[in-house]
């Protein structure tokens, strides 16, 4: 089997192409121009940059395998305008890449996001039945990408995932957070505690494989979730007890969240640069329930999430001890990162 990869420098990406490898795939890699292809150093994988917003880049990268995982697209960016040229037109442009090409694949999936659908109103877990009520830009962008494949999906065999958040090591997302657990530093929001699903990454990248080798799975839409639901405070206490170690979790105010978020937007402006999204995260973290069913893959796919919460926050922070920690500071290190972000 033969298998393309759009974002296979990303965290997800990088996991499911070592999958992939290491069940005797061949693996296309499609990475943006002027990335690095590291990690992707093996005989089985052939590596083509390009950009999925210019569609003619995409022409050669569609021929001759059997599988595609579109993973490539922006999770954090400053304009709503963004979103959609990237993670809906360059999904148009990838899909329309394929037809044009004549060539038949066995599968197309799709990575979206528990964004899409949008938080639970009730606490109750939402399903892929329910209505779709995205929050954010980005939320709003992974839905239309995903109402755009459905429409096509008679032309090509379509799945599309709904992951929510997704952690383990290697996620560079989180490198400021696992700073400040490993000194015994968490952080809450408000008095609400808002409730979340987690994935381990590894489930994640089963829960694809899965969607890949199922028939049943073609033109379905998947929610991929753990078992449970956590709070921020539950999560800061499970990496304590993991570290053998008391902690501070910190609670932040509503009025410190949005002072921030307003300082944040007026030191753009002053810039001259995009602030539209600031609101839209802000509205996320306010909602109370970010939960769903993974009823759904269990009865098609089989799919079952294996690691516990406790399992995944000892081997992130093992990786983040053995690799980023050493004698660096990174609170201040990923901190400038950030500043640099702002």
């Amino acid at each position: 089997m033969k298998a393309l990869v759009t974002g296979a420098n990303g965290f997800i990406g990088r996991f499911l192409v070592e999958e992939l490898l290491r069940r005797g795939w061949a693996v296309r890699c499609f990475i943006l121009e002027g990335e690095r292809s590291d990690g992707h150093e093996s005989e089985a994988v052939e590596v083509v940059t390009g950009d999925i917003c210019r569609k003619e880049t995409l022409a050669a990268a569609v021929q001759g395998v059997d599988y595609i995982f579109h993973l490539a697209g922006v999770k954090t960016v400053w304009d709503e305008a963004t979103y959609f040229r990237i993670n809906v037109q360059g999904t148009k442009n990838l899909l329309h890449a394929l037809l044009e090409s004549g060539h038949r694949i066995r599968r197309f999936i799709f990575a979206s996001s528990q964004a899409a659908a949008g938080p639970s109103p009730d606490g109750h877990p939402i399903t892929e039945d329910d209505v779709c009520r995205p929050l954010t830009a980005y939320g709003r962008s992974k839905r239309a990408a995903e109402e755009y494949l459905l429409a096509h999906s008679h032309r090509v065999p379509i799945t599309i995932l709904r992951p929510v958040l997704v952690y383990g090591p290697r996620n560079l997302e989180t490198e400021l957070l696992l700073a400040l657990i490993r000194r015994g530093w968490m952080f809450d929001i408000g008095r609400h505690h808002q409730s979340f699903n987690l994935i381990y990454i590894s489930d994640v990248v089963r829960a694809f494989m899965l969607a890949a080798e199922h028939r049943r799975a073609a033109g379905e839409i998947y929610f991929i979730t753990g078992r449970d639901r956590y709070t921020w405070r539950q999560i800061a206490e499970q990496s304590f007890r993991v570290q053998r170690r008391k902690g501070h979790i910190l609670t932040i105010p509503w009025a410190g969240v949005r002072l921030a978020a307003e300082v944040v937007k007026s030191y753009r402006k002053l810039r001259g640069q995009p602030f539209d999204v600031i609101d839209d995260k802000v509205n996320e973290l306010r909602q109370a329930h970010w939960v769903c069913s993974g009823e759904k893959a269990r009865r098609h796919l089989g799919f079952e999430p294996r690691v516990s919460l406790a399992r995944g926050i000892e081997e992130t922070m093992e990786w983040y001890q053995r690799e980023r920690h050493g004698e660096r500071d990174m609170v201040a290190e990923v901190g400038g990162r950030w500043g640099k972000f702002l």
